[in-house]
C-alpha cells in the first residue's frame, strides 16, 4: 500500500509536496517539482518554500499552508515564480488537508500555467487590439464612442485618417507590402499620443486618434507632428511613400461623438 502510494505520488503529471502543518517545511516532494524547479528533494526539504516564491508571497502562502492544516482550509491561488535557472513562469497553487499517519499535513499540488497565461493574455490582446498594427481595434473604438454617449460634459479630440491608395499598393506590389505600410502609420499615428489617449484601426486602411478633453492648441500641434512625421518617413523611403488624409474635430461635450 505504502509503495503504491509512493508510485502515484511520483507520477502525478503535476509537483506534489506534502507540508509540515505548522512550520510549512516541505516533507516529502515528488519528481515533478524536481524537475519543474531544477531542485533536488534535499535542497526542497532544506529550504523549503523560499526557494520558489518571493519574500512579499512567502508569509502569506506560509499562513494558508497552516489554515489548511489546522483549518481544513482549502485554498486555489496563482503566483509568479522562477526555477534554478531563473526563468519565469507562473504557477497554480492548491491547498488541501490530507491525514498521513496521525497527522493532519498540508498538500500542495503545483501546476504550471505559464503556456495558459499567456494564451489568456493573447487572447485579451486581441479582443481590444488590432493584430497586423497592434493599436485598438474597431470593436474597441466602437465601445468608447458609445461610452462617451453616456458620460455627460465629456470633451474629446478626434482625428480621423485614411492612407491612401492601399488597394492599388496591395495589387501591384503584393499585401505584404500594403500591411508594412499599415504597421509604419500605426506607428507614426500612436507615437504622437499617450494613454488615456489612443489609436484605433477602424477600417482597412482607416485609422482614429482619440484624446481625452484636449485644448485646440493641442489638435493643432498632433497635426503639425503628424505632418512632419510623414515627410520624414517619406525622405527616407522614396520608392513607397506614406500618403494620409486627415481630418479632426474637437467636441465640448455637447456634441455626439457621431
Amino acid at each position: 500500500s505504502r509503495q503504491t502510494a509512493e508510485g502515484i505520488f511520483h507520477a502525478v503529471g503535476d509537483g506534489l509536496v506534502v507540508c509540515d502543518g505548522e512550520t510549512g517545511a516541505f516533507l516529502a516532494v515528488n519528481r515533478q517539482m524536481t524537475e519543474l524547479f531544477g531542485y533536488i528533494e534535499e535542497e526542497f526539504k532544506r529550504e523549503g518554500i523560499r526557494l520558489i516564491l518571493s519574500t512579499a508571497n512567502l508569509a502569506n502562502t506560509l499562513d494558508m499552508i497552516r489554515r489548511t492544516a489546522q483549518e481544513g482550509a482549502r485554498s486555489l491561488f496563482e503566483l509568479g515564480t522562477q526555477n534554478r535557472e531563473g526563468k519565469r513562469a507562473v504557477i497554480e497553487i492548491h491547498l488541501t488537508p490530507v491525514t498521513i499517519g496521525d497527522e493532519i499535513r498540508c498538500l500542495m499540488l503545483v501546476r504550471d500555467v505559464t503556456e495558459r497565461k499567456q494564451m489568456e493574455e493573447r487572447m485579451e490582446f486581441l479582443r481590444v487590439r488590432d493584430p497586423l498594427t497592434e493599436v485598438f481595434n474597431r470593436s474597441y473604438f466602437e465601445t468608447d464612442m458609445l461610452r462617451s454617449h453616456i458620460c455627460e460634459n465629456r470633451g474629446m479630440g478626434l482625428f480621423m485618417c485614411d492612407l491612401d491608395g492601399l488597394k492599388l499598393i496591395n495589387d501591384m506590389l503584393g499585401h505584404h507590402q500594403g500591411d508594412e505600410l499599415l504597421r509604419n502609420v500605426a506607428g507614426i499615428l500612436a507615437a504622437g499620443v499617450t494613454p488615456p489617449d489612443y489609436v484605433a484601426r477602424i477600417g482597412d486602411d482607416e485609422f482614429a486618434v482619440v484624446l481625452q478633453e484636449p485644448a485646440r492648441e493641442r489638435m493643432d500641434e498632433l497635426y503639425a507632428y503628424y505632418c512632419r512625421m510623414v515627410a520624414a518617413y517619406n525622405e527616407d523611403n522614396p520608392y513607397l511613400p506614406m500618403s494620409l488624409a486627415f481630418g479632426w474635430a474637437l467636441g465640448n461635450g455637447d456634441q455626439g461623438m457621431e
